[in-house]
């Protein structure tokens, strides 16, 4: 589906995926705004922003 925004990385049965792996503070805001945007054109049901956790490092170093 073309959309006026910005492409999302997975998107299946009304429901869009990000995957922000070394995530900062603009693009939460430009997906978020995204999903919204998408949300409101009736394109998505769902928006979901995978990403990871500090807490998280030392099981990944393993």
């Amino acid at each position: 589906m073309d959309t006026p925004t910005h492409k999302v990385d997975c998107f299946r049965n009304r429901v869009a995926i990000e995957i922000e792996w070394n995530n900062k503070d603009p693009f939460y805001d430009r997906d978020l705004n995204n999903f919204r945007l998408l949300f409101d054109l009736r394109a998505i049901s769902v928006g979901v922003i995978i990403t990871r956790c500090d807490e998280l490092q030392e099981i990944f170093k393993n």
